[in-house]
């Protein structure tokens, strides 16, 4: 499988679903994109704030908490066709549905060849371990340590599916 990282995480649209079913996307860098639950194409979409997460505490106190995303790719300037949106589009940054502001992972590497992926975000390969298309790994390096770290993830979905 071909591994890619930076740049070429941008160009990235790995499907989750079927054909039939619908579709979504996993970007690059672990976005959600191109919700097309609807019946109709909507390829370059977002569900809002929709996304994974991450967190994890030790003796009930929160060590890290972050979105499972990695760097933004497209332009950090803002995007000159999104101007009609109120708060964004050329010379006021990313979109805020990217989540470009959150805590989240600076080197992700994407693996995959239809339909396996693997999204690295700088933790241990567990590739080899992999027996479904869709499987999401959390993998930490642990040092020995008398209290344990509890991680916890969630996935945020920003609105239900609505029929057009």
């Amino acid at each position: 499988m071909k591994t890619y990282q930076r740049d070429y995480l941008q160009e990235i649209a790995f499907p989750l679903s079927g054909i039939g079913t619908g579709g979504l996307s996993i970007s690059g860098i672990g976005a959600l994109v191109d919700w097309e639950l609807t019946g109709r194409a909507n390829k370059k979409s977002v569900n809002e704030y929709s996304h994974f997460a991450i967190k994890a505490e030790r003796d009930g106190k929160v060590i890290d908490a972050r979105v499972l995303h990695g760097d933004l790719t497209s332009a950090l300037v803002g995007s000159p066709d999104a101007a009609h949106h109120h708060s964004w589009g050329y010379g006021h940054g990313p979109n805020r549905t990217t989540l470009a502001g959150i805590a989240h992972f600076p080197d992700v590497r994407f693996t995959g060849n239809f339909p396996f992926a693997c999204l690295d975000y700088g933790c241990e390969d567990r590739r080899e371990q992999s027996g479904s298309n869709a499987e999401l790994y959390l993998h930490f390096r642990r040092k020995h340590h008398e209290n344990p770290l509890s991680v916890q993830s969630s996935l945020q979905l920003e609105r239900s599916v609505q029929r057009p």
